[in-house]
């Protein structure tokens, strides 16, 4: 992913996926912008997702964000929006016991 498709992604978050997505809809989280425009900025900073276009339109069709996290990063959330930031925590909750450092010995 690319400076340049920056546009294309916001669209795709704030247009698709969080239209489509099942706890989203539930939720009925519709205050996306800051929180979309905070995560493609990171990871575009991490330069480690990626992005499929459409050969025939070269549009972007689909999207995979990742950001970096080291092993002594303390997870911290700061997101305002209330429905978000419950999902964030229901995500890091699942997680809670899950090392992956120490089980790739890294």
């Amino acid at each position: 992913m690319h400076e340049n498709d920056y546009d294309q992604v916001l669209s795709l978050l704030t247009n698709s996926f969080f239209h489509d997505e099942p706890i989203a809809q539930c939720l009925q989280v519709t205050e996306v912008l800051k929180f979309s425009k905070n995560v493609i900025h990171n990871c575009l900073h991490d330069k480690c997702s990626c992005v499929a276009y459409d050969t025939e339109t070269n549009q972007i069709v689909a999207i995979c964000l990742n950001e970096i996290i080291y092993k002594n990063n303390k997870e911290e959330i700061n997101e305002s929006n209330e429905k978000i930031r419950f999902i964030l925590e229901l995500f890091m909750n699942m997680q809670k016991d899950l090392n992956i450092f120490d089980q790739l010995n890294v």
